[in-house]
Formats: structure tokens, sequence, C-alpha cells
């Protein structure tokens, strides 16, 4: 008894890749009804679940929860970078402490007391393009 082989014609594979998207529509189809129905059973838990979203988005959204960050490329065109790394260092130290740091900046106090802190980013220069 020799086995047959079945031969597989383009017609074939096309029906079955046909066959394959609709019943891949038809589980996707009942797991969205599946899922409407399961809605409509727990609303009351769903309800519940909304109204906390809601309400930890608002206190997630209130200002005093903002931190502002922001980064700055600077090109030292007159000294060197240790000496940028101690003014930097200088102006961190100026945060913290009691003299303003409002007066060192010369801007306006309101601003100067929403800066936490002031801290320096080392990049590495390989003198190619004639910085000091």
């Amino acid at each position: 008894m020799a086995s047959e082989k079945q031969e597989l014609d383009l017609i074939d594979i096309v029906k079955d890749f046909f066959v394959w998207i609709k019943n891949l529509t038809n589980k996707i189809w009942n797991g969205l009804l599946s899922f409407i129905r399961f809605s409509f059973q727990q609303i009351k838990i769903l309800i519940i679940f909304f109204i906390l979203g809601i309400g930890a988005g608002t206190i997630a959204s209130l200002s005093y929860f903002r931190v502002y960050k922001s980064d700055l490329i600077l090109r030292m065109n007159v000294s060197d970078a240790y000496t940028f790394y101690g003014y930097t260092k200088s102006l961190d130290a100026q945060v913290v402490s009691d003299e303003p740091l409002a007066i060192k900046l010369s801007i306006p106090d309101s601003i100067a007391n929403s800066i936490v802190s002031i801290k320096p980013h080392y990049v590495i220069d390989n003198l190619c393009n004639g910085t000091p």
C-alpha cells in the first residue's frame, strides 16, 4: 500500500488562507462580544474603577506634583571644562544655601525658588573642532 502524496495547489493555499482569515475574524468578534457582555455584567466594578481613574488623574495633574527638567548645551569659548564645572558647582551650592540664587543670577525670586538643582554633565571632547 503505497501512501499517496497529496499535492497542494495555489487555489488550495488561497482557500486555506481565507478560511484562516474568517476564523481569525470570528475569534476577534467573539472576544469583543465576550468583553462587552462581561462589561455589562460587572458594570458596578467598572464604574468604581472609572471614578478612581479620574480621581487619580486629577490628583496627578495638580501643579504641586509637576517637576520640570531642562537641559542646556553650552559651548565654552572662554575657559576650560574644569572652570565651568567649578561655576556650576558653586551655583548648585547656591540653590540650597541661605544666600538667594535670584541675586546671583539676577532673576525674579519666583523663578529662583522653583530651581531644584543645577548639575553639570560631562562631555568627551577630542579637541577636533578647535575648542579649548
